[in-house]
């Protein structure tokens, strides 16, 4: 049996709720250095703009960077949600 529209709305709308809950559980799970990287860089910035604005040296952005995305996804899946 299909849903109407209506409740298929309602349910896309508490899975998309329920996942920004994850996220943000997640996103508290690391260290502050590591969240403001996830945030800029879910915010398009450049490495060198990430670099300025935490003081990490810009060659080190990346590993960091990379480092804490693992981290990140390691904790979505706990939770059954995928970082892409």
């Amino acid at each position: 049996m299909d849903l109407a529209p209506e409740e298929r709305v309602e349910d896309q709308t508490i899975e998309k709720q329920e996942a920004r809950q994850g996220v943000q559980e997640a996103l508290a799970k690391l260290k502050p250095e590591e969240r403001a990287l996830a945030v800029m860089y879910s915010e398009g910035l450049s490495y060198k703009e990430m670099a300025e604005a935490t003081g990490i040296r810009f060659s080190s952005i990346g590993k960091t960077l990379s480092r804490t995305l693992k981290k990140l996804e390691a904790e979505l899946k706990t939770k059954k949600y995928e970082l892409y």
